[in-house]
């Protein structure tokens, strides 16, 4: 195969278990991306009193990619109960991936090319 520039390219080698890796890993780091800035947009979202619920939102990884938790005990009775503390929203996360949908897809397409080989 001749590309013009007088080189000739006579063979290809590809590594798919290698691409399926990398894909994997970027997906993970994709996928982590996005719930870090989920978890600070819905910061700004949740109601508050005393802080405790606001800090205790962690990223965690599952087998199926990642979730946003919260290890206060009373995060449970909060989500779900319509209009809170100050007027925030108990549907906080709920919120967050409204308001931020589009931004969080960019932000793992992004992620993802940026670590993709030859881009």
């Amino acid at each position: 195969m001749s590309s013009g520039t007088g080189l000739q390219i006579e063979r290809v080698s590809w590594h798919p278990q290698h691409a399926e890796q990398l894909a994997e890993e970027l997906g993970r780091t994709a996928e982590r991306h996005a719930g870090e800035r989920l978890l600070a947009d819905a910061a700004g979202r949740i109601p508050y009193a005393t802080g405790e619920l606001e800090s205790s939102g962690v990223v965690v990884d599952t087998d199926e990619g990642v979730a946003i938790a919260y290890t206060a005990e009373h995060a449970r009775y909060v989500h779900g109960r319509g209009r809170a503390l100050g007027g925030r929203d108990a549907h906080w996360l709920e919120s967050s991936i409204d308001a931020d949908r589009a931004a969080l897809g960019d932000d793992m397409a992004q992620t993802f090319r940026s670590g993709w080989p030859g881009r």
